[in-house]
């Protein structure tokens, strides 16, 4: 069975390139798979450029290309 982090790398969420630190790896790991689930739904119903617009306007959405650059927002 994947981890959260590798369900999150495989859904383009996260970067193998840019990886979380080891502290945000834990806390990604200790969701439940059914949350993880959740975000990467939300991520793919919204898609990139609503939270652009809406979560970092101008900024950049997780992943990034960008070193150390892992931006994302929800909004309800």
């Amino acid at each position: 069975m994947a981890t959260n982090l590798q369900l999150l790398i495989n859904a383009g969420l996260v970067l193998e390139s840019n990886m979380p630190s080891m502290q945000d790896v834990e806390t990604i790991n200790n969701l439940s798979q059914s949350d993880v689930q959740g975000l990467i739904n939300v991520f793919n119903g919204v898609t990139s450029p609503f939270l652009v617009n809406n979560c970092n306007p101008g900024g950049t959405v997780a992943p990034s290309p960008s070193p150390g650059s892992r931006t994302i927002g929800i909004v309800f």
